[in-house]
């Protein structure tokens, strides 16, 4: 689904970029219609894990896990200012919400 629309609305092919991609198979299952794939997460363990994991794009290149935080995804060797395509399949679990109830009409 995901491919689909970025086809259908004239998105390339070249680039894509995982953040807060802990270990799962979203970046390994997208990684087949990119020629270069970068997965970024601030935790070691989780890269280390799906480093052992591994994944392939369709170009044979493998896909590159890194240890940074998205906010600095931009002076990781080998990542463009601009992705073709950005996911971010599992991070947003992890997000630590600041979380108000409010009174009606505050």
């Amino acid at each position: 689904m995901i491919i689909c629309h970025h086809n259908k609305t004239g998105g390339r092919f070249d680039s894509l970029l995982d953040v807060g991609r802990g270990h799962e198979n979203a970046v390994r299952d997208l990684a087949r219609s990119f020629d270069t794939v970068v997965g970024v997460d601030p935790s070691p363990k989780m890269i280390s894990t799906a480093g052992e994991l591994g994944g392939k794009a369709p170009s044979r290149k493998p896909i590159r896990f890194v240890v940074d935080v998205a906010e600095k995804y931009s002076s990781i060797e080998g990542v463009k200012w601009s992705e073709d395509l950005l996911i971010s399949a599992v991070a947003v679990g992890t997000l630590v919400l600041d979380v108000r109830l409010l009174a009606r009409g505050s």
